[in-house]
């Protein structure tokens, strides 16, 4: 995560290109949520930015299930979310070996990066930086070194996320989720717009 980020430019020079979907992971310095949206709608851009957000993390097997979802700023009770809940698996057998690492056990709050990024384009559309609850941080470092003490089999992880999709959608995800946070502020001195 340590590499400098803007909006409006590639997010990995010189691929422009990316299918779409999600992915998170633990980087040295902190936590990145990555979207990869097919030309993101203008909500879709405010909502990441700075609209109300919320992140749940379910271990279930070997997949970490990491559910989120963003609302529009400043909409009124009840209005649709332009981002609903959705899920994004994760392993830490799924990061490179030599970008892998774990994040400290003696963390009280870490980092998340979120990045929301023009799949047909590669060009970054939003970035936003948040602190993570100490309840949260937590429960993400606990699981991912209780991950990494076991060898990666992703049959394994494939199957545990099977069963977790099929017998939860992403909002009972959220519900059955042991933490669950809100992400209503920027990191101090972030920028939404910018270099993070």
């Amino acid at each position: 995560m340590s590499r400098a980020l803007k909006v409006g430019a590639l997010f990995a020079p010189p691929r422009r290109r990316w299918p779409e979907g999600a992915a998170f992971a633990y980087f040295s310095g902190g936590y990145e949520l990555l979207l990869r949206f097919e030309s993101p709608t203008a909500a879709e851009i405010a909502a990441v930015e700075r609209g109300p957000a919320s992140l749940g993390a379910l271990l279930y097997g070997a997949a970490l299930l990491v559910v989120y979802r963003f609302g529009a700023p400043a909409a009124p009770e009840g209005t649709r979310d332009p981002i609903a809940w959705s899920d994004v698996p994760n392993h830490v057998g799924l990061v490179l070996e030599a970008q892998r690492e774990l994040p400290p056990r003696d963390e009280d709050q870490a980092v998340l990066r979120i990045v929301l990024v023009d799949a047909s384009t590669g060009i970054i559309r939003a970035l936003r930086v948040v602190l993570l609850a100490p309840g949260f941080t937590a429960y993400l470092c606990d699981a991912l070194h209780q991950q990494a003490a076991e060898p990666f089999a992703a049959r394994d992880f494939e199957r545990d996320v099977a069963e977790a999709e099929a017998a939860m959608d992403c909002e009972a995800m959220s519900r059955a989720s042991p933490v669950l946070t809100w992400l209503a502020e920027k990191l101090p001195g972030a920028r939404a717009r910018g270099e993070s």
